[in-house]
């Protein structure tokens, strides 16, 4: 998967996250799957995940 494509799929999520009512339950979920992505080294990109991360807040 591209850097490109990635950053497409972000860039989705985003626009989905705009319209949750609950917010936080996404960040939460978001939260314990990140952890679970980096400590199995499952992670597409670490750089992605920062730019998820970025986005968020």
């Amino acid at each position: 998967m591209t850097e490109q494509e990635i950053e497409g799929i972000l860039d989705k999520t985003m626009v989905l996250f705009r319209f949750l009512q609950e917010k936080d339950v996404f960040e939460r979920y978001y939260k314990q799957h990140l952890a679970k992505r980096l400590l199995l080294n499952k992670s597409v990109s670490d750089d992605s995940e920062k730019n998820m991360i970025s986005k968020l807040k």
